[in-house]
């Protein structure tokens, strides 16, 4: 999906195993009617090979990963991108629960973000994330 595409929009890639997820975080995004950021060309991605294969093709103006997917969640994804690639940049990461921001720490995230996902969070940390790239 994307959403607020456009010429000038920046690009976010957006890891979960989830797709509810996914638009969970999407619509959030939609939903808090700021225009201080610009629009955002969402890329979704379900796997960590995905992840991975995109990040070595595009350029992204952040990575926002999934910490609860299954397997293989946003954490060790961000904690390979942090050892194995160049310029990687921010990463906002969704996690289940507040207490889990040390591990997000380790893993390289720049922001966390507790489910539910509402939209002041996300948008709060998007407006971070962004203004360090774009």
């Amino acid at each position: 999906m994307e959403a607020k595409a456009g010429t000038d929009a920046v690009q976010v890639m957006l890891f979960s195993g989830n797709p509810h997820t996914r638009q969970a975080v999407m619509d959030a995004a939609g939903l808090s009617g700021s225009f201080d950021i610009p629009p955002i060309d969402w890329q979704e991605v379900a796997t960590p090979d995905a992840v991975k294969q995109n990040f070595a093709e595009n350029r992204y103006a952040a990575l926002v990963l999934d910490a609860e997917t299954y397997q293989e969640g946003g954490q060790s994804v961000a904690r390979w991108l942090n050892i194995h690639a160049d310029k990687v940049p921010p990463i906002i990461m969704l996690v289940a629960r507040q207490q889990d921001e040390w591990m997000s720490r380790w893993s390289g995230a720049s922001y966390n973000v507790p489910a539910p996902y509402e939209a002041d969070a996300v948008m709060a940390a998007l407006r971070k994330a962004l203004s360090q790239t774009t």
